[in-house]
């Protein structure tokens, strides 16, 4: 029986494509993320994948897309099971999620500007960036997010809202039902408010008493 060279070629590029096709189904992308994350555990697509896929049926668990996230990430893309996973016509990368250096870079950015947030601070802190690499050595996701958390109008946060938007807003990384509906802005955490009401209260009740003792004289 004889083969022409593009009959071989064809039926290898079949056989190739059906090896990606299958690679890319969530199973396969399951198993390939725990050998990744296994190697790089602090990275934002596997520390999102530790988090999202505890249960890989759930909603928020986009196996195929945080393989493809984790693989586009420098620190994994020569991960040989990487071949398998770039984007294609059907699949892409986790929307909103930066890799660890841009990442690192967002955690960086607003730390300068705001040092006083808690998570800049103390153990919650993020070291600083790589030399080379350009990336913190920490869960840099989760501290970028739980800044945004605080602050969500701050201008390095616009992918943290894609993400969160686009993906069920998978806790602790994105509140529940959306950003906060409180942006401190003044770098605080939290308002009193019932005490804020209170004094009001108090005030107007002061001025109309008063406004009554003027009248009574």
């Amino acid at each position: 029986m004889r083969f022409s060279i593009s009959t071989v070629s064809a039926s290898l590029w079949a056989l190739g494509f059906a090896a990606v096709a299958s690679a890319q189904d969530a199973g396969g992308a399951v198993t390939a993320l725990n050998g990744i994350c296994a190697a790089h555990p602090k990275i934002p697509a596997c520390d999102v994948f530790a988090v999202a896929c505890k249960e890989t049926t759930s909603d928020t668990c986009k196996a195929v897309s945080l393989a493809i996230s984790a693989c586009a990430d420098s620190v994994a893309s020569a991960d040989p099971v990487c071949t398998g996973f770039q984007p294609s016509s059907g699949n892409g990368p986790v929307a909103g999620l930066p890799d660890a250096k841009t990442a690192s870079g967002f955690v960086a950015s607003i730390c300068t500007e705001m040092p006083t947030m808690k998570d800049c601070q103390g153990d919650a802190a993020c070291p600083a960036a790589n030399a080379t690499s350009g990336v913190s050595d920490c869960k840099v996701m989760s501290v970028y997010s739980a800044l945004c958390l605080d602050m969500p109008n701050m201008t390095q946060c616009p992918a943290w809202k894609t993400f969160c938007d686009g993906n069920g807003k998978p806790a602790p990384f994105c509140a529940a039902g959306g950003a906060p509906a409180h942006d401190h802005s003044d770098g605080s955490h939290g308002h009193d408010n019932g005490s804020a009401a209170s004094f009001s209260a108090t005030g107007l009740a002061a001025l109309f008493a008063a406004i009554a003792g003027v009248f009574a004289l």
